[in-house]
């Protein structure tokens, strides 16, 4: 409950300091928050703010809503962290029989540490896409052939498990056996991220 507490304290809080202080901040729906070490975090694109501080970086705050934009290594921590949270997510999905969902958050998995290599190595202002290809592109990150191939074939399933009319025809494909031959390929590159990310 502490999450939700700390949700609306800062929306009353945007709500009356807002227009003063030149940073209005509308926070829509929940969970928006992504709990880690450090405390709540919220990505920008949950937010609608006027200011460019605010639409630059990670926003990060306390439960005594004081808030500013995150460092450089924080950002890339909560990348990692949140891969990570959905490493095990996909292999509790695909212990469980979802194989479909299993492969969408391998994506996710490795999107993400993409990104926190992007911001390490590149520019704190990630893209906002989810193309793992175009990804490596703009952080001028040289892959192999077989990666690649990887790397274009995780981008479908972002796709493939999300919207309607390709759900059906997914979830017959993502077998047991195909999902756990591309969960195991989606592992090896997130390996060799972590070791690039790491260094």
């Amino acid at each position: 409950m502490r999450r939700f507490t700390a949700l609306l304290t800062f929306r009353r809080h945007a709500a009356t300091h807002g227009s003063r202080s030149g940073v209005p901040v509308e926070i829509k729906g929940h969970p928006l928050a992504h709990k880690t070490r450090q405390g709540l975090i919220f990505m920008p694109d949950t937010l609608q703010a006027s200011t460019r501080q605010i639409d630059k970086g990670l926003i990060f705050f306390d439960e005594s809503c004081r808030f500013r934009t995150m460092e450089r290594g924080e950002i890339v921590r909560y990348w990692l962290e949140s891969s990570n949270d959905d490493c095990q997510v996909m292999e509790s999905l695909f212990d469980n029989g979802h194989y479909a969902w299993a492969l969408f958050l391998s994506h996710l998995v490795i999107e993400k540490l993409l990104k926190a290599y992007y911001v390490k190595c590149v520019d704190i202002n990630y893209p906002r896409i989810h193309n793992l290809v175009e990804i490596t592109v703009k952080a001028n990150l040289e892959v192999s052939e077989e990666q690649k191939e990887t790397l274009v074939e995780l981008t479908t399933f972002n796709l493939r498990a999300r919207y309607p009319d390709y759900k059906n025809r997914f979830q017959k494909k993502a077998t047991r056996p195909f999902a756990e031959e591309k969960i195991a390929a989606a592992k090896e590159l997130r390996q060799w991220l972590l070791e690039k990310i790491n260094r």
